[in-house]
């Protein structure tokens, strides 16, 4: 860590990694394993503000409370417009302090024509 300049030591202690990884390479013309930084962060005690969750939202559930019947069967392709329509929600949070907000994103599909009918 000695040859990263002495702004960019001093300054980080609350960063994204990725972003320090990218600052290094366009300013400092420093190129470096994405997962050296990493390491080295950690080594230094240095914490990402990005919290990522080490479980996925596709791990099967041992008794689901709401099993969705599979109405598509795989076929994403509709005839005409208005027939398949496609939707997901994706929550987005952030924190005001020790305050949690949460933000929730749903986008609409039409298989037809594969345009976001509504988000």
């Amino acid at each position: 860590m000695s040859k990263w300049p002495t702004r960019l030591r001093k300054s980080i202690r609350k960063v994204r990694i990725k972003a320090l990884d990218d600052d290094l390479r366009h300013d400092h013309g420093i190129y470096v394993n994405d997962k050296r930084v990493l390491r080295i962060c950690r080594a230094r005690d240095i914490r990402s503000t990005v919290k990522y969750n080490n479980r996925g939202c596709s791990r099967r559930v041992k008794n689901p409370q709401y099993l969705a019947e599979n109405l598509l069967n795989r076929q994403f392709h509709a005839e005409k417009p208005n027939e398949k329509w496609l939707t997901d929600v994706t929550e987005f949070k952030w924190y005001d302090g020790v305050e949690v907000h949460k933000l929730y994103l749903s986008a609409i599909l039409d298989l037809c024509d594969r345009l976001s009918l509504a988000a």
